[in-house]
């Protein structure tokens, strides 16, 4: 699978959890660290084939990364 798949994967994820669960604006969801930010990593959790977590971290400086949009799809919550 290529990365772009997987980044595809990982923001259909957080569109699902964060703007159709918890109603956050597309707008905020997706920023320029999803865009074309060549530092940004993203990690995608699968249970099989299906994606069912994500999260992204990116550099602040040379020693300091900010984590974050962390998502579990909802039926995969609580399962450890």
């Amino acid at each position: 699978m290529r990365d772009a798949d997987r980044l595809a994967d990982a923001l259909r994820l957080r569109l699902e959890v964060f703007v159709e669960e918890q109603g956050v604006p597309i707008a905020e969801e997706v920023d320029d660290h999803d865009r074309d930010d060549p530092g940004a990593v993203h990690a995608l959790i699968r249970d099989g084939r299906a994606p069912v977590g994500t999260g992204r971290f990116y550099p602040l400086d040379p020693v300091t990364v900010k984590l974050g949009r962390m998502a579990v799809r909802g039926d995969a919550r609580g399962r450890g």
